[in-house]
């Protein structure tokens, strides 16, 4: 992770090292999945509680809107670059952005 929630504001910014297989964080529909002008390449997944995971800065979307997703299923691969060297990733609950460390295991914590 090479920023944290608590300096990004809505969610956290990692860095793979190599080419990375993106996968749901847990099962939903997917709301969004285009370019986002702060992100790039985004995908939108809404959830059945109704939180929303999002993914950015993304090389390719393999999801299309409103397909269902499996949690760990495969939604689209990140590629550092030069130009992007920094996978985004945030969560959502009730309009409010959550602290992903709060619930996934992020390596590496700045």
């Amino acid at each position: 992770m090479v920023e944290t929630f608590q300096t990004h504001g809505s969610g956290i910014l990692i860095a793979p090292e190599d080419t990375t297989k993106v996968s749901a964080l847990k099962s939903g529909v997917i709301i969004f999945a285009g370019n986002d002008r702060k992100t790039g390449k985004t995908i939108v997944v809404q959830h059945a509680d109704n939180s929303l995971s999002t993914y950015g800065y993304l090389s390719s979307i393999d999801v299309h809107v409103y397909q269902s997703v499996q949690a760990q299923e495969h939604l689209g691969v990140f590629e550092p670059k030069t130009n992007m060297e920094n996978l985004y990733f945030a969560i959502e609950k009730d309009n409010k952005p959550i602290d992903p460390v709060q619930v996934i295991q992020v390596d590496d914590r700045p």
